[in-house]
């Protein structure tokens, strides 16, 4: 990472938070900036990493190299206006909100920026995230070296060369753990209506994925193989396997991104029609 490098946050919740401990964990140099409208979520960032805190954005913008748009879609259009007369087109500009397109960034600013697109996701928050990044023409490779060498304490980056796709990445990886603990939920439900106490039914739902998912990440295996290396001819897993096919889960799954992409599209849309 960058030496004395300086970082503007501009939002101080959860995944800001995560980031903010990743970095500070993994670079004792860097200064970080937060500014919030909620001062109790400042103190706490204050108190537990020693970063300066403000209300006002431009406090977070002006000296920093980087600025981190880690506030919601739809305040996103107000925060840029605010901010445009305190960036300049050094910066780097990663804006982690869903559905919000680059050029609407730069439109809202009325400036050339450097801006790059970010979706991570809640795994983040226990170093375990998976971020999909796009970034724009005026953006460097050393620029999207140092937006890595951020977001790495606490995520794996893939890059994108197409923006239609973070789209796509959006209703993948970025709902995408809603979906795991809705399948866990049901899970142990299920456990439940067959006599498991709450608290074991949890256990044996979370234990089964974890194990599942380690051993997923750790083989060459192909996700069909490793669910065939478990589903014997006429037995239990077979059995349940022919249920959801039976149900449609294939069709469910993919309804369910779908809807989660659509909606992503549909974000951007109201955005940038209120605005442009």
């Amino acid at each position: 990472m960058k030496k004395n490098l300086q970082i503007g946050f501009i939002g101080a919740g959860n995944m800001a938070s995560a980031m903010i401990q990743g970095i500070v964990k993994d670079n004792h140099t860097v200064k970080i900036k937060v500014s919030d409208p909620n001062n109790s979520s400042l103190k706490k960032l204050n108190a537990q990493f020693g970063v300066e805190v403000s209300k006002k954005n431009a406090d977070s913008v002006i000296g920093s190299d980087v600025i981190i748009l880690a506030v919601k879609p739809n305040v996103i259009p107000e925060v840029i206006k605010e901010i445009a007369s305190s960036l300049n087109d050094q910066q780097i500009v990663l804006s982690i909100a869903a559905g919000i397109r680059i050029n609407d960034i730069i439109f809202w600013s009325g400036k050339d920026l450097k801006v790059i697109r970010a979706m991570p996701n809640t795994p983040a928050l226990v170093s375990e995230g998976i971020t999909g990044l796009y970034a724009c023409k005026s953006v460097t490779d050393e620029d999207q070296k140092l937006i890595m060498s951020i977001l790495e304490p606490i995520s794996k980056c893939v890059w994108v060369n197409d923006e239609v796709l973070m789209n796509s990445i959006t209703a993948v990886s970025g709902s995408g753990p809603a979906y795991f603990y809705l399948f866990m939920e049901s899970i142990a439900n299920s456990a439940e209506t067959l006599g498991i106490d709450k608290k074991t039914a949890k256990i044996l739902a979370i234990e089964t994925a974890k194990g599942a998912i380690a051993l997923a990440s750790q083989s060459d295996d192909s996700l069909q193989i490793l669910r065939e290396k478990v589903t014997s001819k006429g037995g239990t897993t077979a059995a349940a396997i022919e249920s959801f096919i039976d149900n449609n889960f294939d069709e469910i799954i993919s309804n369910a991104i779908r809807a989660a992409y659509d909606r992503s599209f549909e974000i951007s849309a109201e955005l940038s029609d209120k605005e442009s």
